[in-house]
C-alpha cells in the first residue's frame, strides 16, 4: 500500500512554486497530519497541513488508491493574501502534468473536488484557506 501523504508532500516539496512561498519554514514545513507541531509558528512563513479524509479503491485495480486529501496552507495572522496566494500555486501544481514519480509510490493525477474554504483558527489568529482533492496513486 502506498501511503499518499508521504508522496503529496514529496511532491509539494518538490515544486519551486510553492517552496518559494514558505519563506524560512521551507524544509519542514510541510506536515502530513491532523496534528500541528508544538514549534510551528507561521510567523516564520506560511506552512502546509496534508491530511486524509476518505477515499476509495479501484475494485478492478486494488492498487490504485483515490483517497480524498485535505490540503491546509496556513499563514500567520492577518495575512489572507499571503495564504491565498499560496493556496493558489498549490491548486496550479495539483492540476499540473501527471505522473509524479517517486520511490515509494506514483501520484497519478488530482482533481480538487471542494474549496476552498476560508479558516480563522479561534486561539491563535492564524488563518487558513483549504480544499478537498482526490489523488489517483498507486505503488511504484
Amino acid at each position: 500500500m502506498v501511503d499518499v501523504n508521504i508522496l503529496l508532500r514529496q511532491y509539494l516539496l518538490s515544486q519551486t512554486s510553492v517552496t518559494a512561498l514558505l519563506g524560512t519554514n521551507s524544509n519542514g514545513s510541510i506536515y502530513a497530519s491532523a496534528d500541528i507541531p508544538e514549534k510551528v509558528s507561521p510567523a516564520l512563513g506560511p506552512f502546509i497541513q496534508i491530511i486524509q479524509s476518505g477515499g476509495s479503491n479501484y475494485e478492478e485495480i486494488p492498487q490504485i488508491i483515490i483517497p480524498r486529501m485535505m490540503i491546509r496552507p496556513w499563514a500567520d495572522v492577518g495575512e489572507k493574501k499571503r495564504v491565498a496566494a499560496l493556496y493558489r500555486v498549490i491548486y496550479d501544481v495539483l492540476n499540473g502534468t501527471y505522473p509524479a514519480v517517486f520511490p515509494e509510490g506514483v501520484i497519478m493525477g488530482a482533481k480538487q473536488v471542494t474549496g476552498p474554504q476560508e479558516f480563522t483558527d479561534p486561539d491563535t489568529g492564524w488563518v487558513a484557506l483549504y480544499g478537498f482533492y482526490s489523488i489517483k496513486a498507486r505503488p511504484n
